[in-house]
C-alpha cells in the first residue's frame, strides 16, 4: 500500500534564491452555485480577468462538467485560479479593483471559495 502521507511529506516548498523565503504557488478554488439570473454575472465576467493580471493570477481550470466521485457536492461549476503565492492571491482578493466587482458575483451566485498553497516536488 502506498503511504500517501509519506509521499506528500516528501514534497518541499520552492526556495527563493535571493532572500531564502519559501515561495509556493497558491490556488483559489471556487465552488460556483449560479443564481437564477445568469445575465447578472456579465459585468463581472467582463472585468475579472483584468483584475487578475497584475497579481499574476490565471485561470487554470473552469468546467461545468465535473465528475463527483465522493461525497454530495452541489455546485454548477468549479473554477481554479493559480497565483504565484498565497500573498498574491490574498492581495488580489483584497484589491480595490476586485472589491469593486465582487458584489456582482456575491449577489448573482452563492459560491464558496478557498485558497490553498501548492506543493513542489523539489
Amino acid at each position: 500500500m502506498v503511504d500517501i502521507l509519506g509521499s506528500v511529506l516528501q514534497f518541499q516548498n520552492l526556495k527563493n534564491e535571493q532572500n531564502g523565503e519559501t515561495i509556493v504557488s497558491a490556488y483559489m478554488i471556487f465552488d460556483v452555485r449560479r443564481g437564477d439570473d445568469r445575465d447578472a454575472m456579465k459585468p463581472y465576467g467582463e472585468k475579472v480577468m483584468s483584475t487578475l493580471e497584475p497579481y499574476g493570477g490565471k485561470i487554470i481550470a473552469a468546467s461545468d462538467d465535473v465528475v463527483v466521485r465522493e461525497g454530495d457536492w452541489d455546485f454548477d461549476r468549479i473554477l481554479i485560479v493559480e497565483f504565484p503565492s498565497m500573498e498574491a492571491a490574498q492581495a488580489w482578493y483584497d484589491s480595490p479593483e476586485y472589491q469593486e466587482i465582487l458584489p456582482i458575483r456575491l449577489k448573482a451566485n452563492s459560491d464558496q471559495m478557498v485558497i490553498v498553497d501548492g506543493l513542489s516536488a523539489d
